[in-house]
C-alpha cells in the first residue's frame, strides 16, 4: 500500500513541495525523520497506522 506524501525538505531529487508515492512504512519513516508531511488527510491516517500492533 502506498500513500502520498509532500517533500518538506529537499532529499533524492525531489524538491521542497514536490507530491510523490512511497510506501506506508516507509512514509512513517521519512515523516519521523523530517524529510516529508502526508500529502492528504487520509494519508496522515494510513501512516498513522502503519506499523501499529494489529
Amino acid at each position: 500500500m502506498s500513500v502520498k506524501v509532500e517533500a518538506v525538505l529537499k532529499h533524492n531529487g525531489h524538491a521542497v513541495g514536490d507530491t510523490y508515492e512511497v510506501p506506508t512504512i516507509k512514509a512513517k519513516a521519512l515523516e519521523a525523520i523530517g524529510l516529508v508531511k502526508p500529502g492528504n488527510q487520509t494519508a496522515a491516517k494510513k501512516i498513522e497506522k502503519a506499523g501499529a500492533a494489529d
